[in-house]
């Protein structure tokens, strides 16, 4: 190809897609050499080797030191950790809860703010400031000013860092305009993406808090559902094949409609679980929540032994640790995006 030419558009596309295969190989191996990198991907070490630049010049991976053995180390490769910063917040009933991750998927630090029920959208965004300087070890006064500028020229490149966004909340947002949020009604209506991107320029992602949950757990159980059970309102996810439903209108899983409002929590979990047989016939449906613990498993799995023939029947497990399932479900949905 002579100078000056442009490179044609299909092989552009197979260099990007040795780029995006090896950069993704580092991911999963950090400290892999060049020569091993070549090996497992089955692409020569010439491809490699220009691959490995071209991820270099553009800040994604550094060259390390690999371990010597007698002669002169080789070189290794990781993921720059510094090239960019991933934020997993979520929002419960009275808190709200943040991760930063750097680029390796290394944690950087943990906010968490009280949260009123009248939350606005300006407060919410003042909330996101506040504790990602928090997880930065930069204090509150670099968000004091609620704007990109806060905090001097550091704030202004840290929050530059920012490039990948994932926020969980108790309601449901279709293309970041939120439709249901009960527990916040001042922020139904507001659009959460175009908020965020006034101040980061960033990929955002919102997600259902029960959505988040169950994708933490879809590399364990491909087929499933799970319900939760959480001051009187009950919800659920369903998982087919390791992805999420999320229905027409972000709304599969909405079983609240089916079960009354003034039935217990027993009655409510009947009803939510013969919804999900009748209509996705699912082998296994997790339950947690208030009120809800091993015991409550037996009445449930008494009821539908009788009600159901054997074969129909899914299994019924209790989960624990909501919390912590909600968070690294927003951190599989972060990280899929970065393989991407």
């Amino acid at each position: 190809m002579k100078n000056g030419e442009s490179i044609p558009a299909h092989l552009e596309q197979v260099k990007e897609k040795n780029k995006k295969l090896i950069r993704n190989m580092i991911r999963k191996n950090p400290g892999i050499a060049k020569s091993l990198l070549a090996k497992e991907s089955g692409l020569s070490v010439p491809t490699v080797t220009s691959a490995i630049r071209e991820l270099e010049e553009e800040g994604l991976i550094i060259e390390m030191e690999g371990p010597s053995r007698g002669g002169r180390p080789g070189a290794v490769y990781s993921l720059n950790r510094d090239y960019q910063d991933i934020i997993c917040a979520n929002l419960s009933d009275d808190y709200f809860f943040m991760t930063v991750y750097d680029y390796q998927g290394n944690t950087v630090g943990n906010g968490r703010r009280e949260v009123s029920k009248e939350l606005s959208l300006d407060e919410l965004l003042k909330l996101v400031l506040e504790c990602y300087w928090e997880c930065k070890g930069a204090g509150s006064d670099s968000a004091a000013s609620g704007d990109s500028a806060a905090g001097g020229d550091s704030a202004t490149g840290s929050i530059c860092a920012v490039k990948t966004i994932v926020l969980g909340i108790p309601g449901i947002a279709v293309q970041g305009v939120v439709r249901h949020l009960p527990i916040f009604p001042r922020l139904k209506g507001g659009n959460l993406i175009e908020k965020l991107h006034g101040i980061f320029d960033a990929e955002i992602m919102i997600e259902n808090d029960i959505n988040a949950i169950a994708i933490s757990e879809a590399h364990v159980w491909r087929d499933y559902a799970h319900i939760i059970w959480v001051h009187g309102c009950i919800g659920s996810a369903v998982v087919l094949d390791g992805r999420i439903i999320h229905g027409a209108h972000g709304c599969a899983g909405e079983v609240e409609y089916v079960c009354g409002r003034e039935d217990s929590c027993i009655e409510q979990l009947k009803k939510a679980i013969t919804a999900i047989i009748c209509v996705v016939d699912v082998p296994l449906i997790a339950v947690s929540g208030d009120e809800i613990d091993s015991n409550t498993v037996e009445v449930l799995n008494a009821y539908f032994e009788e009600l159901l023939t054997l074969e129909r029947k899914p299994v019924i497990e209790y989960v624990e640790d909501e919390q912590q399932l909600y968070e690294a479900g927003l951190w599989k949905i972060a990280e899929q995006k970065l393989l991407d």
